[in-house]
């Protein structure tokens, strides 16, 4: 069996500070971390996957102790955190491990980041990520897997909070993708670029049997990630 670490990256939260909610005791994350809990859902149950939100458990340090030792680490990035992301590989290549990179950032400034990481996964991961398992088993696997035709959200899994159910109680709230894709072209906006001008629509008893799952978790409310 073979394990693998999830991480979310921190980075330094400007609401919070102005806010001055990062001087609470107890802090609570806005999100759970959407992406990473897909993820771990298109790993088979062959393969150990934990998750570590540093915004949650803190910085990642070359003295923290992780628990176990891990043959991959996967990072999922948006722009303002891939200075963090950087960091982080640079820590586990000292550690010998390969590091894959996901998310907005690597797929939005690509260039960035191949001098950094072994594995790069550049657009949505339901296909890349379970075919560069396969490649991995057989010791094949390619620097960096591209999606670039859209995907159908019916095959989108239903995400798997195993990772970080002794965290929840620090998320303010749950978290459901209803769409992706949007047609409108805001300046300010990478969702087309991302995710495409056509709607894509994930199936209704999907949607609701994911805000079961967070309400049998004993979250109370939720958030709908609706481009």
């Amino acid at each position: 069996m073979k394990d693998i670490l999830l991480i979310n990256p921190s980075y330094a939260q400007e609401s919070r500070w102005i806010t001055k909610e990062q001087d609470l005791r107890v802090q609570k994350q806005d999100m759970v971390p959407l992406g990473l809990a897909t993820v771990a859902a298109l790993t088979p149950d062959d393969y150990r996957v934990d998750i570590w939100d540093e915004l949650i458990r803190g910085p990642i340090r070359r003295d923290t102790s992780l628990g176990r030792h891990y043959d991959l680490v996967g990072i999922t990035s948006h722009r303002v955190t891939l200075p963090r992301c950087k960091q982080l590989a640079a820590l586990f290549h000292e550690r010998n491990l390969p590091v894959a990179i996901g998310g907005p950032g690597v797929t939005g400034s690509p260039d960035q980041c191949y001098e950094h990481f072994d594995i790069l996964f550049i657009g949505e991961a339901e296909k890349t990520w379970p075919q560069f398992l396969r490649d991995w088993e057989a010791g094949n696997h390619r620097s960096e897997y591209r999606q670039v035709e859209k995907i159908d959200l019916s095959i989108s899994p239903i995400p798997k909070w195993d990772g970080i159910i002794p965290y929840l109680s620090r998320y303010a709230m749950g978290c459901v993708q209803t769409t992706r894709g949007c047609p409108f072209d805001c300046e300010f906006c990478d969702v087309v670029y991302l995710f495409g001008r056509r709607p894509r629509h994930k199936p209704i008893e999907k949607v609701l049997e994911e805000v079961r799952t967070l309400e049998r978790l004993g979250m109370s409310s939720v958030f709908f990630s609706d481009d």
